[in-house]
């Protein structure tokens, strides 16, 4: 929101320095092309500026599902050892391993985030 302020200042300001300055066909020029810089500076705001502090639920939304199949992969892991102890393959239990492992990262960098999000903004 800042910048609309400060990029409207800016168009006017060169206005001003464009008026005084120069012809009339590099002033239509030079305001095309102003224009062009407030639009854009608009469209940058909406979509690449920052969010609000409601947005910050997606974290907490991930940080839930990725909890909830990290829980889930470990008792699938669990049961699995306990269901097949004499045909044990250490390939398997390792798949698993590993898989708890990525869910477990997972989750980190989602609460991770989700607390830098709610608590700078």
């Amino acid at each position: 929101m800042m910048n609309s302020y400060l990029s409207c200042l800016f168009i006017k300001i060169y206005k001003l320095i464009v008026i005084k300055y120069f012809n009339k066909k590099c002033k239509n020029l030079i305001n095309n092309i102003l224009f062009v810089v407030y639009i854009m500076s608009e469209f940058m705001d909406k979509f690449f500026g920052p969010l609000s502090k409601d947005s910050c639920v997606y974290f907490l939304f991930l940080t839930m599902v990725f909890f909830a199949l990290m829980v889930f992969a470990l008792v699938a892991d669990i049961f699995w050892i306990f269901k097949n102890y004499k045909y044990f393959n250490i390939r398997m239990f390792t798949g698993g391993l590993l898989m708890f492992f990525n869910l477990f990262l997972a989750y980190f960098v989602n609460r991770l985030l989700y607390t830098m999000c709610s608590k700078s903004l």
